[in-house]
């Protein structure tokens, strides 16, 4: 294979013997060239279904995991077996969409780079066997969500994997196999073609992954807006309240409890609301002191005053105040409340400052439909 510039690249050994059919996938991702001429060339119709079939699911899968960052309903969030069989029916839906419309728009780019008369099945393997750079890995990682969460609400709960921000580099390595897919089996203009296949491809990946990951490291409150028109509800024995669509609340902390200790926290913001009862011979500002001071060991900075305050239907003592993280300035309130059963309500809010404002309607949302019982 050559580049741009008509230089060799080492993509391929010339000298090579007949690839073992068993191990096509590694050629796929590591010698494409070898790939393409060996395998791509024969009318394989069960390996074309299957890459079609593999790309429909990926999309699926894709789509959920945006439904999920935004809030909304996904379907069968509490059963592993269940998702999977979901994911692969339509996943079956996805790939006939792919097969057809996407096999005929990758035609229709071929065209423009020069192979006008490309056989339209050649074409389509060779855009579904390049995608699978994306469906694989995307495969591989909701495999290892299942060995490691007991359910999709437990994997969409817990800190993102660095197999997902590897996954992020997929398209760009699938658009340059796909590139060698074409040079390697299609008589084309190689620049126009690496214009269709690669540049192009690169730079709409690039115009997404710039001000997206801009915005997540910059924390731009942009991305942190609460979903309130579609809550989500915790209701246990002793704790109930709404919460926004685009929050979340981790069961696996060491100190969750439905019915007296929840934590709830942004997806794409840097905050967190934790809602504690218990019961306690103290005074309610000495705990509050006490609270303060373990927050204290790993805050920076912190500086506090006291208020009486108002929090949903509670009333009660805070104190609020700011502080440091990682050269960071956040924002925080603690909130206590005597309850009619003697018990105390404890409430820690602490957000990142540049991303208050943006956040008060969530906060707001659990505060005032905060119910305690018993």
């Amino acid at each position: 294979m050559n580049d741009l510039n008509g230089n060799d690249l080492p993509l391929d050994d010339e000298r090579e013997s007949t690839p073992l059919r068993a191990l096509w996938i590694l050629y796929l991702f590591f010698k494409p060239r070898t790939f393409f001429r060996y395998f791509a060339t024969e009318s394989n119709p069960t390996l074309t279904a299957v890459c079609a079939w593999f790309f429909g699911m990926s999309g699926v899968i894709n789509r959920i995991g945006v439904r999920e960052t935004q809030g909304r309903e996904v379907p069968f969030d509490d059963n592993w077996v269940l998702r999977l069989l979901f994911i692969a029916g339509t996943g079956i839906v996805s790939g006939a969409i792919f097969f057809g419309l996407g096999g005929w728009w990758y035609r229709v780019r071929l065209g423009w780079a020069g192979a006008l008369r490309a056989d339209h099945m050649l074409a389509r393997r060779v855009y579904l066997f390049a995608s699978q750079i994306i469906a694989v890995p995307i495969q591989l990682g909701t495999a290892l969500e299942t060995i490691f969460h007991d359910s999709p609400a437990a994997a969409n709960m817990a800190e993102g994997s660095v197999w997902w921000l590897l996954i992020l580099i997929c398209p760009f390595w699938a658009c340059l196999v796909s590139t060698v897919g074409v040079w390697t089996l299609f008589e084309v203009r190689r620049g126009a073609a690496a214009v269709w296949f690669l540049i192009l491809p690169w730079a709409i990946y690039l115009l997404f992954y710039i001000p997206f990951f801009t915005l997540l490291l910059t924390g731009s409150d942009l991305l942190a807006h609460p979903v309130i028109k579609s809550p989500k509800m915790h209701q246990s024995e002793g704790l109930s309240f709404s919460y926004p669509g685009n929050w979340i609340i981790d069961e696996t902390k060491n100190y969750y409890d439905p019915d007296c200790c929840v934590a709830v926290e942004p997806i794409l913001a840097d905050a967190i609301v934790k809602i504690q009862v218990y019961s306690s011979d103290e005074a309610a500002e000495d705990e509050l002191d006490t609270t303060v001071a373990n927050y204290a060991q790993s805050i920076d900075n912190m500086e506090t005053e006291r208020s009486s305050a108002t929090m949903g239907p509670f009333e009660g003592t805070c104190l609020s105040g700011t502080g440091t993280m990682s050269g960071n300035t956040y924002v925080m309130r603690f909130f206590i409340s005597r309850l009619e059963s003697g018990a105390y309500l404890e409430i820690h809010e602490l957000s990142l400052e540049k991303q208050e404002d943006a956040l008060k309607e969530g906060f707001e949302l659990i505060y005032d439909t905060l119910r305690v019982d018993g």
